[in-house]
């Protein structure tokens, strides 16, 4: 843990998008910090001598061939390019904006059973590839008497068979 908290990456977060050729890059790091790396593809697309420790901004640019995720490997060196930390940060680049794909059918609804009922919540999707994808995934909501109104019971074990629980 302590070898994590020399070089902390603020920027960029995992999972996120990057519509242009230059990602955000910022770093707090400790005195013991000397330089950064950053690389695609085991190809060093950044690197930096730090001479502060603290806060540091900068940009990456980066080429992303279309919409394309990224694998960010950063290395932190310290004195005589003793290696401190390696970090993967993965982002979705690309060099113009893009839409992403936009979920329909997508909202709540609010249920009082009145008795232990079975919940299926079917997904849908088509692509041109695979076609039509149908996924099913089946809950079971089990009625639990004496809980009083505007309380909800988050589990008490009822309705599972005795035994392990977790996995073995």
């Amino acid at each position: 843990m302590r070898d994590y908290m020399k070089a902390l990456i603020i920027s960029p977060k995992n999972i996120s998008i990057h519509t242009n050729n230059t990602v955000p890059l910022e770093l707090y790091t400790d005195a013991d910090v000397r330089k950064v790396v950053v690389k695609v593809n085991d190809r060093v697309v950044y690197s930096q001598t730090l001479t502060n420790d603290g806060y540091f901004a900068d940009q990456l640019s980066l080429s992303p061939n279309g919409i394309e995720d990224m694998e960010l490997a950063f290395e932190f060196y310290g004195k005589n390019d003793k290696l401190l930390k390696t970090e993967s940060i993965l982002i979705l680049a690309s060099s113009a904006a893009f839409d992403l794909p936009r979920l329909s059918g997508v909202g709540s609804t609010n249920l009082s059973p009145s008795s232990t009922t079975a919940y299926v919540l079917t997904g849908t999707r088509t692509t041109a590839a695979l076609g039509t994808e149908i996924v099913k995934a089946t809950n079971v909501v089990g009625l639990v008497p004496g809980v009083a109104s505007n309380w909800s019971l988050v589990d008490n074990f009822d309705f599972y068979n005795p035994g392990f629980l977790g996995k073995r």
